[in-house]
C-alpha cells in the first residue's frame, strides 16, 4: 500500500505545481476565443448599425434643413417681388417652382439607365 500512496502524493505535488497554470491557461484560452468571436461578429455589426443610425439621422436633419431653406427662399422671393414690382405671391411660386423643375430635370439626366434584361 505504500506504493499507491507514494504515487498519489507525487500526483498531488505535480497537480499542485501545475494546477494554477492549467486553470489560468484555460481561462485565458476561453477569453481569447470569446474575444475572437466578438471581433469577427459583434464589432463589425456594431459599426454597420452605427452607420445606419447616423445615416438616418443625417438624412432626417438634411431633409429638415432643405425644407426650411425652401421656405426661407420663398419668403425672401415674396419680399423681393413685393419691393421690386407688386405684391404677387403667385409669381414667387412660379419662379421657385421653375427652379425646382430645372433642378429635377438635371437630376433626372444623371440617373442610371434601366436594365433591359430585368424587364424581359
Amino acid at each position: 500500500m505504500a506504493a499507491p500512496a507514494d504515487q498519489l502524493a507525487r500526483a498531488d505535488e505535480k497537480q499542485a505545481s501545475t494546477g494554477e497554470d492549467w486553470a489560468a491557461s484555460t481561462a485565458d484560452a476561453i477569453e481569447r476565443a470569446v474575444q475572437s468571436v466578438r471581433a469577427k461578429t459583434a464589432d463589425p455589426l456594431e459599426r454597420v448599425v452605427r452607420l445606419v443610425v447616423f445615416g438616418l439621422l443625417a438624412g432626417i436633419v438634411g431633409l429638415a434643413i432643405a425644407v426650411l431653406l425652401a421656405v426661407a427662399a420663398l419668403r425672401a422671393l415674396v419680399g423681393l417681388i413685393d419691393v421690386l414690382w407688386q405684391p404677387e405671391v403667385r409669381l414667387a411660386y412660379l419662379i421657385l417652382g421653375g427652379i425646382f423643375v430645372l433642378a429635377g430635370a438635371f437630376v433626372w439626366t444623371l440617373r442610371s439607365p434601366r436594365n433591359e434584361d430585368a424587364n424581359a
